[in-house]
């Protein structure tokens, strides 16, 4: 699947769950309501980056998952970006 312009690839979330909808379902659902963007833009932009760290750090094991691949890199950027802000605040 090409995921170019997409921001999500659930190949995998299904494979794994053998297609179980109420199951994804859920899990999405549970992650969308514990990640909002707007708390990662709102940590970003008060340089709290030992918090934005601590919560980049909770999703990165779901994102392959949920994300595509291209998203999933961008949160791995930003996540090392934040540990390297936080550890030189130190």
């Amino acid at each position: 699947m090409k995921t170019k312009g997409k921001y999500y690839n659930i190949e995998k979330l299904i494979h794994n769950t053998k297609g179980n909808s109420d199951f994804i379902k859920n899990l999405i659902d549970i992650f969308i309501s514990k990640n909002s963007i707007s708390v990662f833009e709102d940590l970003l932009e008060k340089k709290e980056f030992d918090k934005l760290s601590e919560q980049l750090h909770k999703i990165k094991s779901n994102l392959p998952y949920l994300a595509s691949p291209e998203i999933a890199d961008k949160v791995s950027k930003v996540y090392l970006l934040s540990l390297h802000k936080k550890y030189k605040k130190l």
